[in-house]
This record gives C-alpha cells, sequence and structure tokens, in this order.
C-alpha cells in the first residue's frame, strides 16, 4: 500500500522554508468497507461520506495521537458474502491497516 511504500508516514506541505517542502508526518491506515456499488449504494455511500468528513476533522486536529489518517476505500458491492470477503481479506493481507470501519456485515 502507499503507507508501507512510505514507512508509514503522509505528506505535509505546511513548512516549505524551513523544511525544503516536503517533510514526514506519522500516520495510521484504516478501511472503510461499503457498498459502493449495486442496491445499497445510495444508503451507504453517505456512511462513506460521514466517516471521510469525521476523518477529516480528527486530521485538521492533529489526528489520533498525533498521527494522521489516511482512509483507504473498499466496495462491498451491496453483497454481504463479498463484504466479509473484503475484510477478511484485509485482515489476512493488510498489516498496514489498524481498523476497519462499515456498515453490516463488516
Amino acid at each position: 500500500s502507499w503507507v508501507e511504500s512510505t514507512n508509514g508516514h503522509a505528506c505535509d506541505w505546511t513548512d516549505p522554508v524551513n523544511l525544503g517542502g516536503f517533510y514526514k508526518q506519522n500516520a495510521v491506515e484504516v478501511a472503510l468497507v461499503h457498498s459502493l456499488t449495486g442496491p445499497k449504494a445510495s444508503l451507504e455511500k453517505s456512511y462513506l461520506e460521514a466517516e471521510m468528513a469525521a476523518i477529516k476533522a480528527l486530521n485538521r486536529d492533529g489526528g489520533v495521537l498525533g498521527k494522521v489518517i489516511i482512509p483507504r476505500v473498499f466496495d462491498g458491492q451491496s453483497d454481504d458474502t463479498t463484504t466479509l470477503d473484503v475484510v477478511r481479506q484485509i485482515i489476512q493481507d493488510d498489516s498496514s491497516i489498524v481498523a476497519i470501519f462499515g456498515s453490516a456485515p463488516s
């Protein structure tokens, strides 16, 4: 993932003069699992928007324990089995993700 390739840091351009225009901040990666396609998409997209707004607000206020939150979005395709498969895949294969958020059954 992008976080792994940057050693868990996010870009921050707030101090281009003193820090050369680029420096690293500690970051954590979270999974947001929602139906972005199919019949549940219209409802679940609103959940996703709320989560993204909350993450933006947390990051604006310094993140969590000083770490920026980087969301990764996954599509459950309006299917419970697919959603569970996505969650299982995240748990098994992606050690950079520290939390999984989503609606039932995720």
